[in-house]
Protein backbone atom coordinates (compact mmCIF):
# COMPACT_ATOMS: atom_id res chain seq x y z
CA UNK A 1 0.00 0.00 0.00
CA UNK A 2 1.50 3.43 -0.94
CA UNK A 3 0.82 6.70 0.61
CA UNK A 4 0.77 9.76 -1.24
CA UNK A 5 1.66 13.43 0.74
CA UNK A 6 1.63 16.68 -0.65
CA UNK A 7 3.78 18.81 0.83
CA UNK A 8 2.54 21.81 -0.22
CA UNK A 9 -0.95 21.67 1.15
CA UNK A 10 -2.08 23.53 4.65
CA UNK A 11 -3.46 20.42 6.76
CA UNK A 12 -5.65 21.11 9.82
CA UNK A 13 -4.20 17.81 11.82
CA UNK A 14 -6.54 16.52 14.72
CA UNK A 15 -4.96 14.56 17.25
CA UNK A 16 -7.80 12.66 18.19
CA UNK A 17 -7.04 11.78 22.14
CA UNK A 18 -10.53 11.81 23.39
CA UNK A 19 -12.99 8.97 24.65
CA UNK A 20 -16.50 10.09 23.25
CA UNK A 21 -17.63 12.51 20.95
CA UNK A 22 -21.23 14.17 23.12
CA UNK A 23 -24.55 14.68 21.03
CA UNK A 24 -25.16 17.32 21.97
CA UNK A 25 -24.08 20.34 24.71
CA UNK A 26 -21.55 23.47 24.34
CA UNK A 27 -17.87 23.78 24.41
CA UNK A 28 -16.35 24.37 27.84
CA UNK A 29 -12.81 24.17 29.22
CA UNK A 30 -9.53 24.99 27.66
CA UNK A 31 -8.22 22.97 24.64
CA UNK A 32 -4.80 21.70 24.50
CA UNK A 33 -2.13 24.53 24.16
CA UNK A 34 -0.49 23.03 21.18
CA UNK A 35 1.80 25.52 18.69
CA UNK A 36 0.12 26.38 15.62
CA UNK A 37 1.98 27.58 11.77
CA UNK A 38 1.19 27.66 8.74
CA UNK A 39 1.10 24.60 7.49
CA UNK A 40 -1.20 22.91 10.39
CA UNK A 41 -3.58 23.42 13.40
CA UNK A 42 -4.25 20.92 15.34
CA UNK A 43 -8.27 21.18 17.43
CA UNK A 44 -8.53 19.79 20.53
CA UNK A 45 -11.51 21.10 22.25
CA UNK A 46 -12.90 19.97 25.62
CA UNK A 47 -16.53 18.71 26.05
CA UNK A 48 -17.11 18.03 29.45
CA UNK A 49 -14.08 17.08 30.71
CA UNK A 50 -13.86 14.20 27.09
CA UNK A 51 -11.40 15.59 24.50
CA UNK A 52 -13.46 15.94 21.31
CA UNK A 53 -12.71 14.87 17.94
CA UNK A 54 -14.87 17.35 16.33
CA UNK A 55 -14.79 21.16 16.52
CA UNK A 56 -17.13 23.78 18.33
CA UNK A 57 -20.35 23.69 16.87
CA UNK A 58 -20.27 27.33 13.77
CA UNK A 59 -21.73 30.06 14.80
CA UNK A 60 -25.02 31.35 13.31
CA UNK A 61 -24.51 31.78 9.40
CA UNK A 62 -26.95 33.97 7.30
CA UNK A 63 -28.94 31.31 5.10
CA UNK A 64 -31.77 31.10 2.62
CA UNK A 65 -35.03 31.28 4.33
CA UNK A 66 -36.79 29.36 2.23
CA UNK A 67 -33.98 26.42 2.51
CA UNK A 68 -34.01 26.93 6.09
CA UNK A 69 -37.97 25.86 5.77
CA UNK A 70 -37.00 22.36 3.65
CA UNK A 71 -37.67 19.44 5.99
CA UNK A 72 -35.18 18.07 8.27
CA UNK A 73 -34.88 15.01 5.83
CA UNK A 74 -32.91 17.10 3.66
CA UNK A 75 -29.69 17.21 6.35
CA UNK A 76 -26.87 15.33 6.46
CA UNK A 77 -26.94 11.69 8.34
CA UNK A 78 -25.24 11.50 11.32
CA UNK A 79 -23.44 7.38 11.33
CA UNK A 80 -21.79 6.02 13.77
CA UNK A 81 -18.51 4.55 13.11
CA UNK A 82 -20.30 0.77 12.77
CA UNK A 83 -22.33 2.37 10.02
CA UNK A 84 -19.60 3.68 8.14
CA UNK A 85 -17.56 0.52 8.43
CA UNK A 86 -21.23 -1.57 7.10
CA UNK A 87 -21.38 1.23 4.18
CA UNK A 88 -17.26 0.41 3.45
CA UNK A 89 -18.23 -3.16 3.24
CA UNK A 90 -21.20 -2.68 0.93
CA UNK A 91 -19.45 -1.55 -1.39
CA UNK A 92 -17.05 -4.85 -2.03
CA UNK A 93 -16.68 -5.95 -5.29
CA UNK A 94 -15.93 -1.70 -6.52
CA UNK A 95 -13.29 0.30 -5.98
CA UNK A 96 -14.35 3.36 -3.59
CA UNK A 97 -12.31 6.44 -2.60
CA UNK A 98 -12.72 7.17 1.44
CA UNK A 99 -12.14 10.95 2.06
CA UNK A 100 -12.79 12.35 5.33
CA UNK A 101 -13.05 16.24 5.88
CA UNK A 102 -15.01 19.13 8.18
CA UNK A 103 -16.15 22.86 7.42
CA UNK A 104 -13.80 24.07 9.93
CA UNK A 105 -10.77 22.85 7.37
CA UNK A 106 -10.13 26.06 5.12
CA UNK A 107 -8.25 23.37 2.54
CA UNK A 108 -11.17 20.93 2.57
CA UNK A 109 -13.50 23.28 1.54
CA UNK A 110 -11.28 24.90 -1.27
CA UNK A 111 -11.75 21.61 -2.90
CA UNK A 112 -15.78 20.50 -2.41
CA UNK A 113 -16.59 21.42 -5.73
CA UNK A 114 -13.78 19.83 -7.22
CA UNK A 115 -14.43 16.73 -5.48
CA UNK A 116 -18.19 16.57 -6.22
CA UNK A 117 -17.36 16.73 -10.06
CA UNK A 118 -14.57 14.42 -9.53
CA UNK A 119 -17.44 11.69 -7.74
CA UNK A 120 -19.32 11.93 -10.75
CA UNK A 121 -16.51 10.84 -13.12
CA UNK A 122 -15.27 7.80 -11.17
CA UNK A 123 -18.99 6.58 -10.85
CA UNK A 124 -18.69 6.33 -14.41
CA UNK A 125 -15.99 4.80 -14.70
CA UNK A 126 -16.95 2.12 -11.83
CA UNK A 127 -15.14 3.57 -8.34
CA UNK A 128 -17.34 4.83 -5.72
CA UNK A 129 -16.56 8.11 -3.93
CA UNK A 130 -17.51 7.80 -0.21
CA UNK A 131 -17.34 11.92 1.76
CA UNK A 132 -17.32 11.42 5.83
CA UNK A 133 -17.40 14.43 7.58
CA UNK A 134 -15.91 14.83 10.85
CA UNK A 135 -18.36 18.14 12.17
CA UNK A 136 -19.81 18.23 15.61
CA UNK A 137 -22.30 15.51 15.20
CA UNK A 138 -25.19 17.77 16.65
CA UNK A 139 -28.28 19.24 15.11
CA UNK A 140 -26.81 22.82 14.88
CA UNK A 141 -23.67 21.22 12.97
CA UNK A 142 -25.59 19.04 10.66
CA UNK A 143 -27.67 22.44 9.42
CA UNK A 144 -24.83 23.99 8.91
CA UNK A 145 -23.20 20.92 7.16
CA UNK A 146 -26.30 20.86 4.89
CA UNK A 147 -26.25 24.60 4.54
CA UNK A 148 -22.27 24.76 2.79
CA UNK A 149 -23.08 21.52 1.28
CA UNK A 150 -26.22 22.67 -0.67
CA UNK A 151 -24.17 25.96 -1.47
CA UNK A 152 -20.92 24.22 -2.49
CA UNK A 153 -21.74 20.86 -4.10
CA UNK A 154 -25.34 21.44 -4.55
CA UNK A 155 -26.27 19.12 -2.44
CA UNK A 156 -27.32 19.09 1.37
CA UNK A 157 -26.65 15.13 1.76
CA UNK A 158 -24.01 14.89 -0.21
CA UNK A 159 -21.74 13.44 2.84
CA UNK A 160 -23.06 12.33 5.83
CA UNK A 161 -20.89 13.23 9.43
CA UNK A 162 -18.97 10.12 11.81
CA UNK A 163 -20.01 10.21 15.17
CA UNK A 164 -16.76 8.42 16.65
CA UNK A 165 -17.07 6.72 20.21
CA UNK A 166 -13.63 5.34 20.45
CA UNK A 167 -11.16 7.13 17.86
CA UNK A 168 -8.07 5.19 18.66
CA UNK A 169 -10.00 2.04 17.34
CA UNK A 170 -11.93 3.81 14.91
CA UNK A 171 -8.45 5.31 13.37
CA UNK A 172 -6.97 1.77 13.48
CA UNK A 173 -10.31 0.75 11.61
CA UNK A 174 -9.22 2.80 8.63
CA UNK A 175 -5.15 2.66 8.55
CA UNK A 176 -3.25 2.36 11.70
CA UNK A 177 -0.87 4.77 10.32
CA UNK A 178 -3.17 7.42 10.20
CA UNK A 179 -2.78 10.02 12.89
CA UNK A 180 -5.72 12.43 11.99
CA UNK A 181 -4.70 14.78 9.44
CA UNK A 182 -7.31 16.10 6.99
CA UNK A 183 -8.22 15.76 4.13
CA UNK A 184 -7.32 12.80 3.55
CA UNK A 185 -7.96 9.87 1.09
CA UNK A 186 -8.22 6.54 1.32
CA UNK A 187 -8.24 4.51 -1.62
CA UNK A 188 -9.83 0.72 -1.32
CA UNK A 189 -9.79 -1.98 -4.28
CA UNK A 190 -13.03 -3.82 -5.18
CA UNK A 191 -12.12 -6.71 -1.95
CA UNK A 192 -12.17 -3.54 0.45
CA UNK A 193 -8.53 -3.68 1.13
CA UNK A 194 -6.50 -0.39 1.58
CA UNK A 195 -4.44 0.33 -1.38
CA UNK A 196 -3.01 3.83 -1.12
CA UNK A 197 -3.55 7.18 1.09
CA UNK A 198 -3.29 10.55 -0.26
CA UNK A 199 -3.23 13.27 2.44
CA UNK A 200 -3.95 17.06 1.86
CA UNK A 201 -5.42 18.02 -1.38
CA UNK A 202 -6.09 16.52 -4.07
CA UNK A 203 -5.81 17.49 -7.66
CA UNK A 204 -7.14 15.39 -11.26
CA UNK A 205 -3.86 13.61 -12.00
CA UNK A 206 -3.81 12.22 -7.78
CA UNK A 207 -7.18 11.16 -8.46
CA UNK A 208 -6.23 9.32 -11.13
CA UNK A 209 -3.02 7.36 -9.57
CA UNK A 210 -5.37 6.53 -7.04
CA UNK A 211 -7.70 4.74 -9.52
CA UNK A 212 -4.62 3.12 -11.08
CA UNK A 213 -4.49 1.42 -7.92
CA UNK A 214 -7.33 0.37 -7.05
CA UNK A 215 -8.29 -0.85 -10.66
CA UNK A 216 -5.30 -3.23 -10.89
Amino acid sequence: MERSHNPVTRLLRIRLYFVRAMDAGSTEGAGSTIPMNASSVIVAAMLSGAVSLHAPDPKPVAVNLERERKPAAEQVRVITTAELRREIQSHKGRPLILHFWATWCVPCLTELPFLARAAQDLQRKGVDFLPISLDSPTPKSAQHVSTLLAQRVQDPQWSPILRVADVHAFMNSIDPDWEGAIPIFFAFDSDTRLRRTHLGNINQSEVTALVADVMR
